[in-house]
C-alpha cells in the first residue's frame, strides 16, 4: 500500500496562506525601505528580507506540492516562531545604540 499525503483542511491551508500573505507584504515593505538605508542597517534588513522570501518559497512549495506531507500544527508553530524572530531582529535595529 502506498502512503498518501493527508491533505490539509481548507481552513488550515487558508490560515497558512494568510500568514504567508502578511509575510510577503512585510517583505515588500522592508524592500521598499532599502533605498533609504545604508551601512549595517541596510545589510541587516536585506538579510531579513532574504530570509522571509526563502521561508515564503519553502512554505508555498509545501502547500502547492501534493507529494509533500504537511503537519498543520508544526507548520503553524514554525511559521509563528519565524515571524516572532523576524520581529525581534527588526526591533533590535530600531533600538538606538548606547
Amino acid at each position: 500500500m502506498v502512503n498518501q499525503r493527508v491533505p490539509m483542511f481548507p481552513h488550515q491551508a487558508a490560515e497558512i496562506e494568510q500568514i504567508l500573505f502578511n509575510l510577503q507584504a512585510s517583505s515588500e515593505m522592508l524592500t521598499n525601505t532599502l533605498p533609504f538605508l545604508s551601512g549595517p542597517t541596510k545589510h541587516a534588513i536585506r538579510r531579513i528580507v532574504d530570509d522571509m522570501n526563502k521561508k515564503i518559497d519553502d512554505i508555498d512549495f509545501k502547500l502547492r506540492n501534493p507529494r509533500v506531507e504537511h503537519d498543520h500544527e508544526k507548520e503553524m508553530s514554525s511559521l509563528q516562531k519565524f515571524c516572532d524572530e523576524c520581529s525581534e531582529r527588526i526591533g533590535e535595529l530600531q533600538t538606538p545604540a548606547p
